[in-house]
C-alpha cells in the first residue's frame, strides 16, 4: 500500500503521529509512506527512520525544490504544502497512491481496514474522494459531487495521461478569485464526472460528530453504519487536537498515538484561542457530559457514539 503525506518541517511531528496510527493499526499490511516536503531537519529525518524501523515499514522523505516545480504556488494561508500533492506523479512512480492529511488518525476497526480501499476499482476515474461538509462553497452546488481532499485515492496513471497538474494550474489562473479551499476546489472542478465517491468511513470528520448541520442530508441515513466502520478520523476543524484549547473529546486518540510516535509534542494554543471562548467551550462540554444541556444540532451524544463504535 502506498501512502502520501505533504508536510512542513514544523508539522513533521503531527505527520509522525498520523503515520504511527497508520502502522499501529495495519501491522499485517506492507506500507510504503512517501512524504513530500520542502525540507526536514536531520532530527525529523532520524525520527521518521526510527518510526519505520520500529514497525518494519518504509518511510521515504522526498525534498522538493519549489523553484523546480514549474508552476507558481499562490501565496496565502494554504501555502505550498497543500499544493505539493499535485506533483506526486512526478516524484512517486506508482499507479495508485493514497494521500492523507496530517490531521488524521487511522483507527482500529474489526469491520473494515484501510487497505480495503485498494479493492476499489478506480481505473476509469481520476481520483476517489469522500464527501465534504455542508460548509458554504461557491462550487458546491455547481458540481454533481464535491469531495474533501483531506483523503484522496489517486489514480496516477490517469493523472499523467490527462495532464491533471497542468489543468489544475490553468484552472487556478482562470478562477483564482473564486477559489476558497485551494486545491480542493481545483480538483473537484477539473476532475468533475471522473471522481469516485468514497464512503464516510474513510473521512469521519470531527465536525460531523459535533454538529449535524455539517453532514450533508443524503448521508444521514447511512451515518451510523459508516461510524461503526470508521477507519479514518479527520480533525478537520481549525482547532486541532494538539491545541491546548481543543475541547473535542476524541483528541485523546491523537495523544495516544503521539506517545507512541517518538516525538515529544507539547500542546500549543490555536490561532482561535481566547480565554473566554475556551471557558465557554469547557462549560458547554461539561453540561453536555452531565446531560444537563443538549446542543440543538448535536447529531449523537458521546455515549451513543461510543455504543456504535467502541473505539470512540
Amino acid at each position: 500500500m502506498n501512502v502520501l503525506f505533504t508536510t512542513s518541517n514544523e508539522y513533521a511531528c503531527h505527520a509522525g503521529v498520523a503515520i504511527t496510527s497508520l502502522f499501529e493499526n495495519n501491522k499485517d499490511t506492507k506500507i510504503n509512506v512517501f512524504i513530500l516536503t520542502t525540507g526536514y531537519s536531520d532530527e525529523n529525518i532520524k525520527r521518521m527512520a526510527s518510526l519505520a524501523h520500529k514497525y518494519h515499514q518504509i518511510i521515504k522523505v522526498i525534498a522538493v525544490d519549489k523553484e523546480n516545480l514549474q508552476f507558481e504556488i499562490p501565496a496565502g494561508k494554504w501555502g505550498v504544502y497543500t499544493y505539493l500533492k499535485l506533483f506526486a506523479y512526478r516524484y512517486i512512480h506508482v499507479d495508485r497512491l493514497l494521500y492523507l492529511d496530517t490531521d488524521i488518525i487511522v483507527c482500529p476497526n474489526e469491520l473494515c481496514h484501510l487497505s480495503d480501499i485498494e479493492q476499489i476499482d478506480i481505473s476509469n476515474y481520476y481520483i476517489a474522494l469522500p464527501p465534504d461538509t455542508n460548509r458554504y462553497n461557491y462550487y458546491r452546488n455547481k458540481l454533481p459531487f464535491y469531495g474533501c481532499c483531506g483523503v484522496i485515492y489517486m489514480n496516477l496513471e490517469k493523472w499523467r495521461t490527462e495532464n491533471l497538474t497542468q489543468k489544475a494550474f490553468s484552472f487556478l489562473a482562470q478562477e483564482g478569485s473564486k477559489i476558497k479551499f485551494a486545491e480542493q476546489d481545483i480538483l473537484n472542478n477539473i476532475c468533475k464526472d471522473h471522481i469516485y465517491e468514497l464512503p464516510l468511513r474513510y473521512n469521519m470528520m470531527n465536525l460531523y460528530l459535533k454538529n449535524d448541520s455539517y453532514l450533508p442530508a443524503k448521508y444521514k441515513a447511512v451515518f451510523k453504519e459508516e461510524l461503526s466502520k470508521t477507519v479514518i478520523l479527520h480533525f478537520a476543524a481549525v482547532i486541532k487536537p494538539w491545541n491546548s484549547d481543543c475541547t473535542f473529546y476524541l483528541k485523546r486518540l491523537y495523544w495516544h498515538y503521539a506517545k507512541l510516535s517518538g516525538w515529544n509534542i507539547r500542546p500549543s494554543k490555536s490561532s482561535e484561542y481566547s480565554f473566554l471562548k475556551w471557558c465557554g467551550k469547557l462549560l458547554f462540554s461539561l453540561l453536555q457530559y452531565l446531560g444537563l444541556y443538549k446542543h440543538q444540532k448535536l447529531f449523537l451524544s458521546r455515549r451513543k457514539i461510543h455504543a456504535i463504535n467502541s473505539n470512540f
